[in-house]
């Protein structure tokens, strides 16, 4: 009970931080810099941006000391694992080149609302303007998760609350850049 009141709260207070941001144009209106910019993203010590080489990614990934795992089988789901001695992100390849990467920013129980912030400056920072929120819940016999994508085009944030049995409850929030699709 004590979890569901906080996750609550923890819901109205995000809500609350997303409708102010958006109806005062706040910085995830912020003007688009003059000049072309790489998207990209800091997977730990590694940088990594759309359109990248898969094999200097790669190759990139191991002087890093990370761990790649996986080789997609199937082209219409590209994903690979990278694994750090403290994170795991989740990297995809099509003909050659980095179409997404994603890095999962870590939460406390005590400040998830700080957390949020955090990710959303982030999203700020990177010049993100004209985002769309979505409201993507998904409800099957052994999961569920509420999910909320703020998505700024090439790079976005997924606020993630789910539920999977056998393992518990989850928050997730996660800073992503391109699309898998």
């Amino acid at each position: 009970m004590r979890f569901q009141l906080r996750m609550m709260r923890f819901s109205q207070r995000l809500a609350l931080i997303l409708c102010v941001a958006c109806a005062l144009g706040g910085p995830l209106n912020a003007q688009r810099q003059v000049g072309v910019s790489k998207v990209s993203l800091d997977l730990g010590t590694y940088t990594v941006w759309l359109g990248m080489p898969e094999t200097d990614a790669l190759s990139g990934f191991q002087r890093a000391g990370y761990k790649v795992i996986g080789k997609p089988s199937d082209p219409a789901w590209p994903l690979r694992f990278v694994v750090s001695d403290r994170s795991t992100y989740s990297v995809a390849f099509r003909d050659g080149k980095l179409i997404f990467a994603d890095r999962a920013w870590a939460s406390s129980a005590s400040d998830e609302l700080g957390t949020v912030i955090s990710a959303l400056a982030s999203l700020a920072s990177h010049d993100a303007h004209s985002c769309t929120i979505i409201y993507a819940p998904l409800n099957n016999p052994d999961n569920s998760a509420e999910r909320v994508f703020i998505d700024c085009g090439e790079r976005s944030v997924l606020l993630a609350k789910s539920k999977i049995s056998g393992f518990g409850n989850a928050m997730t929030i996660t800073e992503r850049i391109g699309r898998l699709y």
